[in-house]
C-alpha cells in the first residue's frame, strides 16, 4: 500500500463520526445504559471505518497504477513514432533475439525463419492504413505470415486483419507494451503524475467575501434543524460556528473578484 493520503483520513473521520452517533443513539434507543451504548458504538464505527479504509486504499492503488500503465502506452507510442527506423528495427530485433535464435534485419522487416513470420514494426502518429498493411503484405516472403506492429489502425484495417487472420497479425501499443515488459525492454520515459488537489486555493476561494451569506444561511437552517434532531446540541454549535464564520466574512475578509486577470 501507497502512503495514505489526505482525504482518505477525512473521509474515514466523518464516516466513523456519522456511525457513530447513529449506532450511539441506536443503542440508547433500546435500553442500552451510557458505557455500553458508548463502547457498542465505538466498536462498530471503528470497524467498519478500517474496512473502509484498507478497501479504498487498496482500490486507489489499482486505479494509480492503471493510471500510469496508460500514461505510459501514451508515452510509448509517441516515443516509437518519432524514433528512426533502424531504433526501431534495433528495438524489437532484441526483443524476438530473446525468444528466437534465428533471427535477422531485412530492409525495413525483421524475419524469423522458425517461425516463417515478417514483422512490420509501423509505429506512426496518425492510424495505419490499409495501404500501409497491404505493402508490407506484398513485401512478405512467400510462405510467410505478415506480422505488424502498430499504434493504432483505421477500422478498415481491422476489418481487414479480421478477414485474413491466417496470413496477417496485427498488434497495437497495447500488445508490444506487454511484450516489450515482459522481456525489461521498455524505455525510459517521463510521465507526467496525476495532479494533486491543492488544499490552499480550494480554502481560499471558499472563504471569501462573497460566501458569507452563504454561510449565514447555512447557519440559520443548521439552528431551525436543530429543533427536529435526536443531538440538537450539536446542530446548534455547527450552526452557530456557520453564523460566526459568516460575520468574519462579511466584515473582515477581503473582497476577490471572481475575473481573471492572465490573458
Amino acid at each position: 500500500m501507497k502512503k495514505i493520503k489526505f482525504y482518505v483520513l477525512s473521509d474515514s473521520f466523518f464516516i466513523f463520526i456519522a456511525l457513530f452517533f447513529t449506532f450511539y443513539a441506536i443503542a440508547k434507543y433500546n435500553g442500552l445504559s451510557f458505557l455500553a451504548s458508548l463502547l457498542l458504538s465505538s466498536s462498530f464505527s471503528a470497524i467498519i471505518t478500517c474496512a473502509y479504509a484498507v478497501f479504498i486504499i487498496i482500490k486507489n492503488d489499482k486505479k494509480e497504477g492503471a493510471y500510469y500503465e496508460k500514461e505510459y502506452k501514451k508515452a510509448l507510442s509517441n516515443h516509437l513514432a518519432f524514433l528512426d527506423d533502424g531504433e526501431v528495427l534495433e528495438l524489437f530485433y532484441k526483443y524476438y533475439s530473446s525468444i528466437y535464435s534465428d533471427v535477422k534485419i531485412d530492409n525495413k522487416k525483421i524475419i524469423i525463419p522458425k517461425i516463417k513470420t515478417c514483422i512490420f514494426p509501423i509505429f506512426t502518429i496518425e492510424k495505419i492504413t490499409t495501404k500501409e498493411v497491404i505493402t508490407a503484405y506484398k513485401q512478405t516472403k512467400k510462405g510467410y505470415k505478415t506480422k505488424i506492429l502498430y499504434n493504432s489502425a483505421t477500422s478498415e484495417v481491422l476489418l481487414l486483419s479480421s478477414s485474413l487472420k491466417i496470413r496477417i497479425e496485427l498488434y497495437d501499443i497495447n500488445g508490444v507494451y506487454s511484450a516489450l515488459k515482459s522481456q525489461e525492454l521498455l524505455p525510459k520515459l517521463e510521465i507526467v503524475g496525476k495532479q494533486k488537489i491543492k488544499l490552499k486555493p480550494i480554502l481560499k476561494n471558499l472563504f471569501k467575501k462573497q460566501k458569507a451569506g452563504k454561510f449565514l444561511l447555512f447557519g440559520v437552517l443548521t439552528l431551525l434543524f436543530s429543533t427536529l434532531t435526536f443531538f440538537s446540541l450539536y446542530y446548534v454549535i455547527f450552526g452557530a460556528v456557520l453564523i460566526i464564520i459568516s460575520i468574519i466574512l462579511k466584515f473582515f475578509a477581503p473582497f476577490e473578484s471572481n475575473k481573471n486577470s492572465e490573458i
